[in-house]
């Protein structure tokens, strides 16, 4: 049987992910479990949480997470959605088709299902073949690393002799770019004026999840273990905002260096050297050794390769993703989609080349475990 849990399930649910996942997971954390499952859409959900379980007799054997948000469909439109995350199933009731059970009820009761994982634990549980099965798309989202000075080639997992010549010709890159006047061009704190942004822009130009004022404050301002830094560019001389960028700060205790992790990276045409310059100054100043960013889109490539951000595989995935403690195991992200309403979507939507998606779509930018100093 599977059916939508509700607060008195609670218990089991947190019981249920320590013994699958681990007993610090961040999941199973009250502060965390509240902010997570409740973004603007859920404010009249009741007790009724979004994690769809699966029940052998009593117990509860396996679980998806349901997050409801709105999609952007490139008219300036919006359309409901949700993210599946933390598909899971114990692994005493594995190949007992309760996955396919689980997938089958998650169908039914929506219409475009966008997910952020990671390849290796897809593999791991098998959940990659059987999404891919029923229906599900994968794109893994590219990788751009920006180091500010050598001392960054340390984050690495095997310096390779090029290595540094390609971090000095990208230091290069932003220092050709520092002389360029931006002078009527400035970062101002996110306020109501990111909605008109993203009707103007952002919704015409992507596929995505919807993201107005109401979807940064839940996603970003009240997250409630890390702290982010959100920016919106804005144009002085013409009153309006150019672009928006989020990050935050993390520490890699094992080598004490830092790094920017960049979440959002939005701009309009000819405005994205200005706001990764910007950005890249705002990190500089933090003490940050290295800066990524992950995303389905192509569309800032140029701007951000200007700056000087290297995305070349053979180095990004030299990268970890994992920074406490350091691990190089699985440096990318990937996107899962499906729009069960339409399953002969066009190909913008099934090749995700209009899509925007970044490490914060799904639960990929967060905490592994509890932070000690909570």
């Amino acid at each position: 049987m599977t059916r939508y849990l509700i607060r008195k399930d609670r218990d089991s649910l947190f019981a249920f992910m320590r013994r699958c996942y681990r007993p610090d997971y961040i999941l199973a954390d009250e502060r965390f479990f509240e902010w997570y499952t409740h973004p603007p859409r859920m404010a009249a959900a009741g007790d009724t949480l979004p994690v769809i379980g699966a029940f052998w007799g009593a117990r509860l054997v396996g679980h998806i997470f349901v997050i409801p948000h709105y999609f952007s469909n490139t008219t300036g439109g919006k359309t409901p959605m949700v993210w599946n995350s933390n598909f899971m199933v114990d692994p005493e009731f594995q190949q007992k088709g309760i996955g396919p059970v689980l997938i089958r009820h998650l169908f039914d009761d929506g219409s475009i299902f966008v997910s952020a994982g990671t390849g290796a634990s897809l593999q791991q549980k098998g959940g990659r073949d059987l999404l891919t099965t029923m229906g599900f798309r994968f794109a893994f989202m590219k990788k751009y690393v920006f180091l500010f000075g050598k001392e960054g080639l340390g984050l690495l997992e095997g310096v390779k002799p090029r290595d540094q010549e390609i971090v000095e010709n990208s230091i290069m890159k932003r220092e050709r770019y520092k002389g360029v006047s931006t002078k009527s061009m400035k970062l101002v704190g996110l306020d109501g004026r990111i909605t008109g942004f993203w009707q103007r822009y952002g919704a015409r130009r992507f596929y995505g999840t919807w993201r107005d004022e109401d979807f940064f404050t839940w996603r970003y301002v009240s997250h409630p273990f890390f702290k982010y830094h959100a920016h919106m560019l804005f144009d002085e001389e013409r009153d309006v905002v150019r672009g928006v960028a989020v990050w935050r700060l993390a520490d890699v205790p094992s080598l004490g260096r830092r790094v920017g992790r960049i979440v959002e990276f939005l701009a309009e045409d000819g405005y994205g050297e200005m706001l990764a310059e910007k950005l890249l100054r705002a990190l500089q100043v933090e003490g940050a050794a290295m800066a990524d960013f992950f995303t389905t889109t192509d569309v800032f490539e140029e701007p951000l390769a200007a700056l000087g951000f290297i995305s070349s595989e053979d180095f990004t995935a030299r990268v970890p993703r994992l920074l406490d403690p350091l691990s190089g195991g699985d440096p990318f992200v990937n996107l899962v989609a499906k729009n069960i309403r339409d399953p002969e979507s066009g190909p913008d939507f099934q090749s995700f080349s209009r899509w925007y998606a970044t490490a914060a779509d799904g639960d990929q930018d967060r905490p592994n475990t509890v932070p000690l100093n909570e």
